[in-house]
């Protein structure tokens, strides 16, 4: 069997929520728990900030869930 698409295995998370479907990637040192945070994050920021693309909306819940872990990031002028 291959599952390098596997979309029910371990490798991500579905959310349903009003009516869509989240499918959120488990990045290989996460929990389940980070990637349902990082996911409701994604979902709830997703729509309200159009200037936000996925791809920075997706490192931004990495950040956010590693900032809450206690990890500090240095602002870069």
């Amino acid at each position: 069997m291959n599952t390098t698409n596997n979309i029910c295995g371990d490798d991500n998370i579905t959310i349903f929520n009003k009516g869509r479907i989240y499918i959120i990637n488990k990045e290989p040192y996460e929990t389940v728990g980070d990637v349902y945070k990082r996911g409701w994050y994604i979902i709830k920021n997703i729509n309200t900030d159009k200037s936000v693309n996925y791809t920075k909306l997706y490192s931004l819940s990495i950040i956010n869930n590693n900032k809450n872990k206690g990890m500090t990031y240095e602002t870069i002028h």
